[in-house]
């Protein structure tokens, strides 16, 4: 049987460790608590020292340029001078006004331009899962990158545009971030696909038309997977307006001709087989939607022959109760053997 008073001994130093451990804890937590309160005053003290800096320029507040300057501070406030924040904000918030008043509200662009148009169909379209706002006018300096700023101070506005909508990059990751540029590290990015639907739309054509996704592919052709990478270099390099202006039009011009071209052989389609006037034009546009690259009809009358066009047409209208009726080089356009 156990020693009652070595039990109770036993007992009582339990008690008494875990009511020290219990105190020592308490300790530190308030330790941390009051650490943590005196850190917090002094970002809001930066925060409040920082809007009073600002002055009239409200839009500098929380601006991506601002805060990438800011983090070092924010993660160590005791280091936060009055001397280090008013050269911080004297200098983003001159960039920023500067910028703003060079920018306007974007009346400089000339929309009777297909590049100029593209520029600012992309401000406020939305697509998905990106949120308009994060490139409406009204929020396009907001999270602009400070190159984006000094490009338009100096007035080289178009190519602030390509930078921002285009080729800016991500905040940069840190092992350690401020809380403060963490919340825009991911979401504020440039989006490449943005000048992409924009193009699609400047087309004109409605949701429901295949001819939209001739548009895209267009687009892909020439920008993103290009045939010609050095038309697309000085866009990436260097935020050339020149070479987006030279890539819009090339990929209209692809476009245009590979709808031509549908048009062309849809026509010979529909003589060839006794169809319904449109109908070989719109087999291709189907099968340019359902082809597995997405791009059928970009540059098919280089790819492959008349003869070629007219057996895929058969391929795939030749199932059971399928009528096909073989044209003859009579035909009223002169092609196809029968």
């Amino acid at each position: 049987t156990p020693d009652a008073a070595l039990v109770a001994l036993f007992q009582r130093l339990d008690r008494e460790g875990r009511e020290r451990a219990s105190a020592a804890a308490a300790v530190k937590a308030e330790k941390q608590r009051t650490k943590k309160a005196s850190r917090d005053q002094k970002v809001a003290a930066i925060d409040a020292r920082v809007e009073r800096l600002a002055g009239e320029v409200q839009g500098v507040i929380g601006c991506r340029a601002l805060l990438e300057q800011l983090d070092p501070l924010y993660l160590a406030p005791s280091k936060a001078t009055p001397s280090k924040l008013k050269t911080i904000v004297d200098d983003v918030r001159d960039l920023y006004a500067a910028a703003d008043a060079a920018l306007g509200n974007f009346s400089f662009l000339d929309e009777s331009n297909l590049r100029d148009a593209l520029l600012k169909k992309a401000l406020t379209m939305r697509p998905v899962p990106e949120p308009a706002a994060e490139f409406a006018p009204a929020d396009f300096l907001r999270y602009a990158s400070r190159k984006v700023l000094k490009l338009a101070a100096a007035g080289r506005l178009r190519e602030a545009m390509v930078l921002r909508l285009h080729n800016q990059p991500d905040v940069a990751r840190a092992r350690r971030m401020s809380g403060q540029l963490a919340s825009i590290q991911y979401r504020r990015r440039a989006s490449p696909k943005r000048l992409q639907g924009a193009f699609i739309e400047l087309m004109g054509r409605p949701p429901a038309d295949d001819r939209r996704n001739v548009s895209e592919g267009a687009w892909y052709r020439t920008v993103v997977e290009p045939a010609e990478p050095a038309l697309v270099e000085p866009l990436l390099r260097a935020n050339s307006p020149e070479a987006l202006e030279t890539l819009v039009n090339a990929a209209r011009d692809m476009y245009d001709r590979a709808l031509a071209d549908a048009r062309e052989l849809g026509q010979r389609i529909d003589a060839a087989r006794n169809l319904d006037a449109g109908a070989g034009e719109a087999f291709l546009l189907r099968a340019h939607v359902r082809s597995l690259n997405g791009f059928f009809i970009i540059g098919l009358r280089s790819r492959v022959t008349d003869a070629q066009i007219l057996e895929y047409y058969d391929q795939h209208n030749s199932g059971p109760g399928a009528q096909i009726s073989r044209g003859s080089a009579a035909s009223p356009l002169g092609f196809w053997d029968g």
